[in-house]
């Protein structure tokens, strides 16, 4: 379970989105271990086009014979002022173009959704998505392939990062890298996920 707490006043505070006494947050916490972060925000670009979640960037890396490399990737942009940018939350995903460190024109509604229809500007702000500036790219891929190599029997690992203003931080690692959503919006992956395959197998390495 994962819960959002933002402080207010008067012994009150909001729990995913909806005013909460303290005493019932203190009952949930009482059971269980729980892992406290604080919160993370997006770079101000990319809360210029959803301001009311952390807009998540999945980096996808994969073992090669010389170590992990760069695969694939895409953006999260929540929608309806959801809290989340989770795909049940309606979700929008759009493709990246890491060489000029910016968004591919085309994104999709959340694959589970009804409405699975491809767009070109965010349905709440508007704003195209072709050629859109998003900061700590290179970065983001670089911290990455770092930390694929700290879980190298992992074949291929989805990572969603949180690009701050102060550069990328890591929030989860995936072994579900979303190979749906990365077939719509950046066919092409199979012969290179083939050829990272042999190349490890060939050499005798651990797989998983």
């Amino acid at each position: 379970m994962v819960l959002y707490f933002t402080k207010k006043k008067d012994g009150y505070i909001f729990k995913n989105g909806k005013e909460t006494h303290l005493f019932e947050v203190k009952k949930i916490l009482n059971n269980g271990v729980w892992l406290v972060q604080k919160k993370l925000s997006s770079h101000k670009s990319l809360r210029m086009i959803n301001v009311s979640a952390l807009n998540t960037t999945r980096i996808v890396t994969i073992r090669d014979k010389n170590g992990p490399v760069y695969l694939t990737g895409f953006q999260a942009f929540a929608r309806d002022g959801a809290v989340t940018d989770s795909g049940s939350g309606g979700s929008i995903y759009v493709g990246l173009d890491v060489e000029n460190d910016c968004l591919k024109e085309y994104g999709l509604y959340n694959i589970g959704d009804p409405v699975c229809t491809f767009l070109t500007t965010h349905p709440d702000s508007g704003i195209t998505f072709k050629n859109y500036k998003i900061p700590f790219i290179k970065e983001a891929i670089k911290l990455c392939i770092k930390s694929h190599n700290l879980l190298y029997n992992n074949f291929i690992i989805g990572w969603d990062i949180a690009i701050t203003d102060e550069g990328p931080v890591i929030v989860e690692a995936n072994e579900k890298p979303g190979m749906k959503v990365v077939q719509s919006l950046d066919g092409g992956c199979r012969e290179k996920i083939l050829n990272c395959y042999k190349n490890i197998k060939s050499e005798g390495k651990r797989l998983t």
